[in-house]
């Protein structure tokens, strides 16, 4: 990977295993599936110019409507099974307990996005828009295509766009 990208590297038996992989197609495929025995650990490497950061973390599909696609999103969380506790960072320099790379299934989903934050920020930042980095996305070496790396939308967020402190109760979450 040169440049700016993110790369994830995880067995692929967990994500093309016929009976549990993350991204099995037919019968067993994963469109509504949640919890523990959903999520997988991987390792994810982030680059932006000379910084790149590479992590264990916990991998699980993402998204609603968007499950049923080809392309799906991925919800990452830098708590593990491995014991990492560590925070994500994004190239904006921004760390976060969990990133989804968003994977924009639907045809030009990734310019209407940019589209709309640009029309926010040019408009005043009347409204709080969620950050997001487009960036090419690499499955275990193989492209996938432009995904958008960015916060999820949990409480965290909110308290970071909010300015709020986040509530002690929520900063160690068991199935986060």
């Amino acid at each position: 990977m040169e440049g700016a990208g993110v790369a994830v590297l995880i067995d692929p038996r967990e994500l093309w295993d016929a009976e549990n992989g993350l991204l099995t197609e037919g019968e067993r495929s994963n469109f509504a599936r949640e919890g523990p025995g959903w999520t997988r650990t991987a390792q994810l490497v982030v680059r932006s110019g000379e910084v790149e950061v590479d992590q264990p973390v916990a991998l699980r599909i993402s998204g609603s409507g968007s499950r049923s696609f080809p392309k799906r999103s991925f919800n990452v969380s830098g708590r593990t099974a491995l014991g990492s506790k560590g925070q994500l960072l994004l190239p904006d320099s921004t760390a976060w307990n969990n990133l989804v790379l968003r994977a924009d299934a639907t045809p030009h989903a990734l310019l209407h996005n940019l589209l709309a934050t640009a029309l926010v920020h040019r408009a005043g930042d009347r409204l709080a828009v969620q950050a997001s980095t487009p960036m090419p996305l690499y499955l275990n070496g193989a492209y996938w295509g432009a995904y958008r790396a960015m916060p999820a939308k949990n409480e965290e967020l909110l308290c970071k766009l909010s300015g709020a402190e986040v509530p002690t109760s929520w900063k160690v979450r068991k199935d986060a």
